[in-house]
């Protein structure tokens, strides 16, 4: 019996361990990392970030005016019409988690 496949394993954790620790306490994650092209395309009817701002009712070119012009209701309306979520809320949520899910290697 080798002791390769385990070693591979034992590898894994550390590196897993070690993202892990990285990602412990607060980090400033840039809307189009968060919101990543593939986020979009999977959970979206638009491609990119660009696009679901482009598209939207109100003239933002980022998500920071687009917060800024827009009501919570009226952007939960936008994100209800046009994801597979019922709120801006539960999109961030889902968008952080498969941000983490990233960084942690998985």
């Amino acid at each position: 019996m080798t002791t390769d496949g385990f070693d591979d394993v034992a590898d894994d954790l550390e590196k897993l361990a070690e993202n892990a620790e990285e990602l412990d306490g607060e980090n400033e994650v840039p809307w189009d990392e968060l919101y990543n092209e593939q986020f979009m395309r999977k959970h979206t009817s638009f491609s990119s970030l660009e696009e679901f701002l482009r598209d939207s009712p109100w003239d933002a070119d980022s998500v920071d005016e687009l917060l800024k012009l827009a009501s919570q209701n009226e952007i939960d309306e936008y994100v209800d019409k046009y994801t597979r979520f019922p709120t801006g809320e539960r999109m961030q949520g889902k968008a952080v988690e498969e941000w983490a899910a990233g960084q942690l290697g998985f």
